[in-house]
């Protein structure tokens, strides 16, 4: 069965989305899928944020997981390869808080 570009990145973050929520819990609570990214066939970049949680400390356990998850997609979309699976932190939760809490502040300063 051949995917699309579109429908192999859709599928893999339905199914990414749904092993965090299994898997996920023991790493970071709340941890999450932000986007997912295929790039050229080759990797797959798994955006993830967890509030509170230990940034570094997260992505290392996901990545050490990453081969084992590979394996189950690969069994579960019935497809000969995926590409090599890494999980990024994503930043933009971060700097939208950043923003949000200047504009509260300036709000406040000019009240």
């Amino acid at each position: 069965m051949r995917h699309s570009r579109e429908r192999l990145q859709r599928r893999l973050a339905e199914m990414i989305s749904l092993w965090l929520a299994r898997e996920g819990a023991e790493i970071a609570p709340l941890l999450s899928l932000t986007r997912l990214e295929v790039r050229g066939g080759e990797e797959v970049r798994a955006f993830v944020h967890a509030p509170d949680a230990d940034r570094e400390e997260v992505v290392h356990r996901l990545q050490a997981q990453a081969p084992r998850l590979r394996q189950s997609l690969v069994r579960r979309l019935r497809i000969a390869r995926i590409p090599r699976l890494r999980f990024v932190w994503d930043e933009d939760f971060e700097r939208a808080e950043r923003v949000s809490a200047r504009i509260i502040r300036r709000r406040r300063e000019q009240a």
